[in-house]
């Protein structure tokens, strides 16, 4: 009977060892596991900010574009104005007609600007329309304005 209680108590404690053993892999696993969650968030932390770092370059060199764009866009007419009441200013004698030539001028010229800011105008009601996880810029001049 005494060897049967030996023997029942090495084998328990030799479970007890392999329960200790266990659980010290598990633990060692557990601590792997939280490092390579905390490395996989910092990895997507850095991925989420270097998006947003490419949209907003990408944003800049919109804006960028545009900016050029219309400045070109109004500049060339203004100029032709500018020029045009140089003429009328400059010339000592300068006749009915020449007149109304340079005014002609000036008021092409004026309308090539209105139509640039007519156009700037169409895309000042653009307002971002939220979708499933992002926001779009709806670009269909048809569509109603989104509600506030």
């Amino acid at each position: 009977m005494r060897e049967e209680l030996e023997e029942t108590t090495r084998g328990t404690l030799a479970l007890y060892n392999e329960i200790d053993n266990k659980n010290a892999d598990l633990r060692r696993h557990q601590q792997q596991l939280e490092q390579k969650n905390n490395e996989l968030s910092k990895a997507l932390a850095d991925l989420k900010t270097s998006e947003a770092a490419r949209i907003r370059a990408a944003r800049t060199a919109a804006i960028g574009n545009i900016v050029v764009t219309y400045n070109h866009e109004i500049n060339n007419p203004l100029a032709i104005i500018f020029g045009a009441l140089d003429m009328i200013r400059m010339k000592k004698k300068t006749t009915r007609k020449e007149i109304d030539e340079q005014m002609e001028r000036i008021i092409r010229a004026a309308d090539r600007i209105h139509d640039v800011i007519m156009k700037i105008k169409q895309y000042e009601n653009l307002l971002p329309k939220s979708y499933i996880n992002w926001s779009m810029l709806d670009l269909d001049p048809e569509s109603p304005p989104p509600r506030k």
